[in-house]
């Protein structure tokens, strides 16, 4: 879990109100602004690239090897080439699929 503190977008100095092409009087984004905004994504980003290079990806638990929650495809592989072919993901999938039939 990741926690970032509240931000606030509304900040005088990020934007400008001027008129649009159809008219209408409307408050736009200016420098200051959008590269506040690239720089809060681009954080953004580093933190999740980070996160997802470090973290270990959860054993399969046994109980997911069991026949009983294996679709065809994966009860064509042995259970060592379960593990390092399939996520853990795939084996939620798995038994969702099987359980509704």
């Amino acid at each position: 879990m990741v926690t970032l503190p509240i931000l606030t977008f509304d900040e005088p100095d990020f934007s400008e109100v001027r008129i649009d092409e159809s008219g209408v009087l409307r408050e736009f984004w200016n420098k200051k602004g959008l590269a506040f905004g690239n720089s809060l994504a681009e954080s953004l980003f580093e933190i999740d690239n980070k996160l997802a290079s470090d973290s270990d990806k959860t054993p399969t638990p046994d109980w997911a090897l069991e026949d009983i929650f294996s679709g065809k495809k994966e009860k064509s592989f042995g259970p060592s080439q379960l593990n390092e072919q399939a996520s853990p993901r795939c084996y939620c999938s798995t038994l969702l699929h099987n359980q509704l039939g």
